[in-house]
């Protein structure tokens, strides 16, 4: 299954968003640098965005409580999809200052799927898995080695608090399902393999 799925635009977006926008490039044919952010000025694109990405980070696919709207395809290489609902994507604000203009060097959020990939335990560390499939671990190894996701220390420390509070019994499995998936899914495939046997 997907980790995520595409949302239908909320009803202001046309009207407040794209149109705005698509004219605001429009006057300005020669302009150098960032679109306006019509999709920022407009408050609640963001959170509906956030909402979308069931408080998600696309990238981190760890809980993100004040993220920010990555244009997957960069306004960079193709402002005119600054104004799409369906090019925008919910991300952690480090994260997506990394990403830049790497849109074909990165995963795709709606393109893959939490399985693809395992938290090791007790490291923290996010890794491909070997059984996930193969026209797609290029793409998924270079989105862990080009964004900040996988060994930094603030990523571990999160991760870190979580796994902890679920091995002391502070969170049930089903709150990590909500707040770090991938953290949810490693948990049980070392239960499983594991029987009996206490988490490292």
């Amino acid at each position: 299954m997907p980790a995520f799925t595409l949302k239908q635009e909320p009803g202001y977006f046309s009207e407040d968003v794209r149109q705005p926008g698509l004219e605001w490039l429009e006057q300005h044919p020669n302009h150098d640098g960032r679109p306006r952010p019509f999709w920022t000025e407009k408050r609640e694109c963001r959170q509906d965005l956030r909402r979308a990405f069931n408080n998600l980070c696309g990238f981190t696919l760890m809980h993100e409580m004040r993220g920010t709207v990555d244009h997957f395809i960069s306004w960079n290489n193709d402002n005119t999809q600054a104004y799409e609902w369906n090019n925008y994507r919910f991300a952690n604000g480090i994260v997506n200052s990394s990403k830049q203009n790497a849109d074909d060097e990165v995963w795709d959020p709606f393109q893959i799927e939490f399985e693809w990939l395992e938290i090791h335990l007790p490291s923290m560390i996010m890794i491909v898995r070997d059984d996930a499939p193969v026209d797609q671990r290029p793409i998924l190894q270079d989105t862990l080695d080009r964004l900040p996701i996988t060994d930094e220390d603030e990523v571990i420390d999160c991760r870190a608090a979580y796994y902890e509070g679920y091995k002391v019994g502070l969170m049930q499995i089903e709150w990590l399902d909500r707040m770090i998936p991938v953290l949810a899914t490693s948990i049980r495939r070392y239960e499983a393999a594991n029987p009996g046997q206490d988490l490292p």
